[in-house]
């Protein structure tokens, strides 16, 4: 073997090595795309609280923190607690439905003891004392409240898409279950409807307006009122699970038999706050599973 092909062997050995070299660093330095709903293996945790008679939940995420209404003042050592418990700091959002007691009592309370970077609410005010506290307790931390109405969005985290349906914007009601905020949380291949208060009048012109409230989970409007989720909205929902946020032999007979009737007959598996306790989802962007404290 001459000089010249052992030079060229040994040049071909040592790209041969260098390849081998460059395999190995990018295998174990670059990881392989992930799956949609798999962005960065983060689980999504959505705590529907037990504050009784009374609406409070919890959108937990990449160590972000959204709470959707606060329950009545009534109410105030439960959520407080549930929320120490998971020794909460920082509530990124902190989302109003409509000012009625049940769902704003202790937002005063929240504003004051956490750190809330932003705050959302239908624009609709009114003289009773639990909005009127809080009013000065975002005062007192200069946080202004950013009104929400059908169109809109709020930015949680890249990963999670969070779209409102309703209220109209610029409209006024008599009937402050007109203004609650009605909005979809969409994670991977998951996807959860919050519904708050919302009555068949305005499912079905939410409907009509095209919005796409198909979910896996359906936060059941009003506690499950007889007034709200019409067969056309629980068709078009077309979910798995369904969570209704009541308390235990409360004066207004919630929820009805025609509600759970309806949810039942479509195939839903039914959650409730005044029988299972707080419950807990927790969605990986492709599976569901629920956990409850009862």
């Amino acid at each position: 073997m001459n000089k010249k092909t052992n030079n060229k062997l040994v040049l071909l050995a040592l790209l041969i090595i260098l390849a081998i070299i460059a395999i190995f660093f990018f295998k174990n330095n670059f990881s392989k795309p992930q799956l949609v709903g798999e962005i960065d293996n983060q689980s999504l945790k959505v705590h529907y609280i037990d504050v009784g008679q009374g609406d409070a939940m919890l959108v937990q995420y990449n160590g972000k923190n959204m709470l959707i209404d606060s329950g009545s003042k009534s109410s105030s050592d439960k959520i407080l607690t549930y929320l120490d418990d998971l020794n909460i700091k920082t509530i990124d959002i902190v989302v109003a439905t409509h000012p009625n007691e049940d769902h704003m009592g202790n937002m005063a309370a929240i504003v004051k003891k956490y750190s809330v970077l932003s705050f959302y609410a239908p624009k609709v005010t009114v003289n009773q004392y639990f909005f009127e506290s809080l009013v000065t307790e975002l005062n007192n931390k200069k946080l202004k409240i950013t009104p929400v109405y059908a169109g809109s969005s709020i930015n949680f985290d890249p990963n999670i898409k969070i779209s409102v349906f309703w209220p109209e914007e610029n409209k006024t009601y008599t009937n402050l279950n007109d203004y609650c905020i009605v909005m979809s949380l969409k994670y991977g291949n998951n996807s959860f409807l919050f519904t708050g208060d919302v009555e068949s009048a305005n499912e079905k012109k939410i409907l009509q307006y095209g919005y796409d409230v198909e979910a896996d989970v359906l936060k059941v409007a009003h506690h499950g009122s007889k007034t709200s989720s019409s067969k056309e909205f629980l068709d078009a929902v077309n979910g798995k699970y369904a969570i209704i946020e009541v308390g235990l032999n409360n004066p207004y007979g919630h929820p009805s038999k025609t509600t759970i009737d309806e949810l039942t007959s479509r195939g839903y598996k039914i959650y409730r706050t005044d029988l299972n306790g707080s419950i807990v989802v927790t969605s990986n962007g492709n599976t569901i599973k629920i956990s409850t404290n009862k």
